[in-house]
């Protein structure tokens, strides 16, 4: 297939493109540019600006750039994740809160301050900063390096944060579990007490279980299970 031909595979509406994504796989260096030029334009452009097709195109586009650890996509897929909810809705879909956090952390490029800045940013939706602070427990299993900055990061976090959504402050307890911390055992506890965090959602019982499987087992299999 010829770039074309492939893109045009992966503007087709509920046609899985296994056969365009092995295609472009094959011509990975010819289709990487026009990757990362796709994110770039539509993490920026108004959403009126962005046609079906090439919105289609987005998901098959980010999957391979994830499974191609392309670190040319994380700042402009940074930028979209950024943007309103309606947009986002319109551009990703479910993808914010399914498979955002793992695209984020395959294509991490090494510099953790935008990604720490874009969890913090209060204008941003809520269910795309908890995705974001999800890969960052995801990106400090796989650069241990850059563990004890998340760490120390997750630590501080509700202190320099008010009125934190539930949905964020799930993904702040599960990756608490997930990182083994169980000095916060009494700030998790806290916030399951005041009820911050539905028992419809999760109870404190599941931090527990969740936090002694990654004290036991050293790895984080809970957190990847608990759609991460």
């Amino acid at each position: 297939m010829t770039p074309d031909q492939i893109m045009a595979e992966f503007s087709r509406e509920g046609v899985f493109p296994e056969a365009a994504m092995r295609a472009a796989t094959a011509q990975r260096e010819v289709m990487t540019p026009i990757f990362i030029d796709l994110v770039t334009r539509l993490s920026n452009c108004p959403t009126s600006d962005v046609t079906r097709a090439e919105d289609w195109q987005l998901a098959p586009v980010l999957h391979l750039l994830a499974e191609w650890r392309e670190t040319k996509a994380y700042k402009p897929f940074l930028t979209m994740m950024q943007r309103d909810e309606i947009e986002l809705d319109y551009l990703l879909g479910d993808t914010v809160t399914e498979s955002a956090d793992r695209i984020m952390a395959s294509v991490f490029n090494g510099d953790l301050a935008p990604l720490m800045a874009a969890v913090e940013d209060a204008d941003a939706f809520d269910f795309a900063r908890a995705s974001m602070l999800r890969a960052l427990v995801l990106v400090s299993h796989e650069h241990k390096d850059l563990r004890p900055e998340v760490e120390a990061f997750i630590r501080d976090f509700r202190n320099r944060n008010d009125d934190l959504s539930e949905d964020l402050l799930y993904s702040w307890v599960t990756g608490i579990a997930a990182l083994g911390l169980e000095d916060m055992i009494e700030q998790v506890s806290a916030t399951f007490e005041l009820g911050e965090i539905s028992p419809m959602l999760a109870g404190f019982e599941h931090f527990e279980a969740d936090l002694q499987e990654t004290l036991s087992n050293h790895d984080s299999s809970a957190f990847r299970r608990n759609g991460s």
